[in-house]
């Protein structure tokens, strides 16, 4: 495959494939090369829009952050919840209507959530505090113990509830939904780094996607075919595997891979939906 050259996708349609993240880096890490992989799967009609979910910080709702970790949010109501939370434009002012919504993915950083509670430590190093959390291989380290393991069992009731999912209520629709994990965080298994700071964040996300413009394989390669993935596993098989309470969800893993194969089967019924349609 040849070079692609950095233009912007011209797909166009009136249905939205949205996707659900946490913050900037998963944003500017996935869309681009997402938009490439649809195209060369043939699937047009169809827009892809990226939704950063808010976090609640002091009683406000802050743009970027985990919803499934917020003590507010549980599975009762984490539908309302994240309806709620979707950013009801993007960053180009496009409008999304959950009417247009046709299909919803979600990526969710795991941050160890189902680590046991002996794994989770005061923070000993004065200066590293204020950094909130720090992930290891065998343990978090934390400035307040109490928040941290809340927090976590909350974030662990949460994911359970939507893997159960096979349809998510956006508003008042019931739409197709999937969601896929990166352990202990998309860097973490991007580039093997745990505790990155929020700039090196986007910085390696921009580098990433303009990389896999000039050679698309790499996107395939590090998100289908590469190291740290659960190829040998089920959907089913790799959740449960990472969500067994120990140090699996520490772990550098991802099941990225299945959403592949999920955008793929899912993108020829769409096409064969618009086509009976027409």
């Amino acid at each position: 495959m040849g070079k692609r050259t950095k233009t912007k996708s011209k797909r166009k349609g009136d249905k939205i494939l949205l996707f659900l993240v946490e913050g900037d880096s998963d944003k500017r890490t996935l869309e681009t090369p997402i938009e490439a992989f649809l195209d060369n799967q043939g699937i047009s009609g169809i827009k892809v829009k990226f939704a950063k979910l808010s976090k609640t910080e002091d009683g406000k709702k802050v743009s970027g952050g985990d919803p499934t970790s917020d003590i507010s949010i549980y599975p009762e109501n984490i539908e309302e919840q994240i309806t709620k939370r979707v950013d009801r434009t993007t960053e180009e002012g496009v409008f999304v209507y959950p009417k247009e919504v046709v299909k919803i993915i979600q990526i969710v950083d795991l941050d160890g959530a189902y680590v046991l509670d002996e794994n989770i430590h005061r923070r000993s190093d004065k200066d590293l505090r204020g950094e909130k959390r720090a992930y290891y291989a065998d343990h978090i380290e934390t400035d307040n113990l109490f928040a941290t393991t809340r927090n976590l069992q909350r974030k662990r009731e949460n994911i359970d509830y939507l893997v159960s999912l096979e349809n998510f209520k956006l508003g008042s629709k019931s739409i197709e939904y999937s969601i896929y994990f990166f352990a202990s965080n998309l860097e973490h298994f991007m580039y093997g780094i745990q505790n990155m700071d929020g700039d090196k964040k986007i910085g390696c996300a921009k580098d990433f996607s303009l990389a896999c413009m000039d050679n698309p394989e790499l996107f395939e390669q590090k998100m289908r075919t590469g190291d740290y993935l659960f190829r040998d596993l089920t959907y089913a098989e790799s959740w449960d595997f990472i969500r067994k309470r120990g140090l699996n969800s520490l772990l550098r893993a991802s099941n990225i891979n299945h959403m592949f194969e999920d955008l793929t089967s899912w993108g020829k019924r769409f096409m064969e939906e618009q086509i009976n349609n027409d």
